[in-house]
C-alpha cells in the first residue's frame, strides 16, 4: 500500500541528519512536521475505512452464514414431509450459501491483518510525531549552536590585505583560523622573517583594539607574528619562547597606539589551523 510506503519513509527520516543537510532548519523541521501531521490523517481515514470494510465482510459472512442454516432446517422439514425434491432443493441452497461463507474467510484474515498494519503504522507516526513536535525546538537550537561554533572557531583568514575581507580578531576571544598556503597570501607589509619552508601557511587578519595599550598575542604553534599599521611594521616589546620561534607555544608582546584597526600577519606556520588570543599584557613594575 502506498500509503504505508509514505509511512515507512517518514518514519525512517532522522531529524538531525535533516537538519544537518538543511539549508533552512526551522523551514525544514516544520516541514516534516506538517508532513507527518498530514499522513497522520490520512492513516487514521484509512484504519477507519479498513474497520468498517472489515465489519461489512463480518456482516456479510453472517448473512450467509445465516442463509446456510436457514435453508438447511427447510431442508430437514422436506425430508421429514417426504418431500425429497423440495429437501434436495433447500440443500444445495444451504450448501451454496456456506460456501459463500466460508468464501469470506480469506478476505476477512486478509482485512484484519490490513487493519493491524495500519494500526501499527499509526502507533509509530504518532509517536514519532510527538517526538518530531518535542525535539524540534531542541534540535534547532543545537544547530544553531553548532553553526555558530564553526563559524565562530573555524573562521578563515583571507587571502590579501582587505581588512574588509579579513576575519576580525578582538581581545579577550580565543580563535581558530583557518590558514592559506603562504605563496598565496599578499601581506600588507613583508613579514620581518621569510619562511624557509615551501609548504608554509599564513593569512591575515584586522586587529581591533578598544583603547590603546600594550597587549599580547598568543598563539599555539611556532610560526611568525607581525603586526602592522599605516603600511609599517610595529616592533616587539617582548616575547616569550625559545629564539627563531621553535618553542611549542608563544607570546610576543606589541605597544598598539591610537583607536584605528591594526594588521596582524601570521606566517611560516606548519599548520593550516591555529589557535589566536589577544590580551592586554600586564602593566610593567618599575
Amino acid at each position: 500500500m502506498a500509503l504505508l510506503e509514505r509511512v515507512a519513509t517518514l518514519m525512517r527520516a532522522n531529524l538531525n541528519d535533516l537538519i544537518d543537510k538543511a539549508e533552512d532548519p526551522e523551514k525544514m523541521i516544520k516541514q516534516v512536521i506538517l508532513d507527518m501531521q498530514n499522513q497522520l490523517l490520512q492513516v487514521k481515514t484509512q484504519v477507519a475505512i479498513s474497520i468498517a470494510d472489515q465489519h461489512l465482510l463480518e456482516k456479510k459472512q453472517k448473512e450467509s452464514q445465516d442463509r446456510a442454516s436457514e435453508w438447511m432446517r427447510k431442508a430437514e422439514l422436506a425430508v421429514d414431509k417426504k418431500q425429497d425434491d423440495l429437501a434436495r432443493g433447500a440443500l444445495e441452497r444451504s450448501t451454496s450459501y456456506k460456501q459463500v461463507a466460508e468464501s469470506f474467510e480469506q478476505q476477512i484474515a486478509d482485512q484484519k491483518a490490513q487493519v493491524e498494519n495500519l494500526k501499527t503504522a499509526l502507533r509509530k507516526l504518532e509517536q514519532k510525531l510527538a517526538e518530531a513536535e518535542a525535539k524540534s525546538d531542541v534540535l534547532v537550537a543545537q544547530h544553531r549552536r553548532s553553526r555558530a561554533l564553526s563559524k565562530a572557531s573555524d573562521a578563515r583568514l583571507s587571502i590579501g590585505d582587505s581588512s574588509k575581507a579579513a576575519p576580525v580578531v578582538v581581545p579577550n576571544r580565543l580563535y581558530a583560523l583557518r590558514l592559506a598556503a603562504q605563496d598565496h597570501v599578499t601581506f600588507a607589509v613583508p613579514p620581518a622573517k621569510k619562511s624557509a619552508s615551501s609548504t608554509a601557511y599564513a593569512g591575515l587578519a584586522t586587529l581591533n583594539i578598544p583603547v590603546p595599550g600594550s597587549y599580547r598575542i598568543a598563539v599555539d604553534l611556532p610560526f611568525w607574528i607581525d603586526v602592522a599599521s599605516n603600511g609599517t611594521l610595529i616592533a616587539a616589546e617582548d616575547y616569550q619562547g625559545q629564539h627563531a620561534c621553535s618553542a611549542p607555544h608563544k607570546i610576543v608582546v606589541f605597544a598598539l597606539a591610537g583607536a584605528h584597526p591594526f594588521v596582524l600577519q601570521l606566517s611560516s606556520a606548519m599548520k593550516e589551523v591555529v589557535l589566536v588570543t589577544v590580551t592586554a599584557a600586564p602593566a610593567r613594575r618599575l
